[in-house]
């Protein structure tokens, strides 16, 4: 029984330590920002930027980041592209601007379009979506969201 309870106790802690390494990869996708949450406006006005420092994602265990942006505008049909700027930091205080992904409306009232980028961060252990603005011609967003998945 001894015997029994030690191995059981290995094993927990064996998994536990396995899983720990694993970090967020392998579990879907998970929402970064959505509009109207934390420090994101429920709408982006026309030709704005919203700002946020908290959205961070941690890239210590991993080093293929995946960005998934939807969007849409509640009526209008501007086309401008809307520009996400992504920063990389190796100590989650100093910032430097590193990728600035862009999507444009289509241009169609309540019609949702989305991007989805690859970004490899190497030896980057953070990132974050420091800003979202939208383009001059564009109507303001009502509904936007960035999801990300690690690998």
């Amino acid at each position: 029984m001894k015997k029994t309870l030690l191995i059981v106790a290995a094993l927990a802690v064996f998994a536990t330590a396995a899983m720990a390494q694993l970090g967020t990869g392998g579990t879907g996708a998970r929402t970064l920002i959505q509009n109207g949450v934390g420090d994101w406006t429920s709408t982006i006005a026309t030709g704005t930027a919203v700002t946020s420092t908290t959205t961070i994602i941690d890239c210590t265990k991993q080093k293929e980041v995946c960005l998934q942006w939807r969007q849409t505008a509640t009526t209008g049909s501007g086309t401008a592209d809307n520009t996400m700027v992504v920063q990389a930091s190796v100590d989650r205080v100093n910032w430097v601007t590193t990728w600035t992904p862009v999507l444009a409306p289509s241009g169609t009232a309540g019609t949702f379009t989305q991007m989805h980028t690859n970004i490899s961060v190497g030896a980057i252990p953070y990132i974050r979506v420091y800003s979202i603005t939208t383009g001059a011609n564009t109507v303001a967003l009502t509904n936007y969201s960035v999801k990300y998945s690690m690998k």
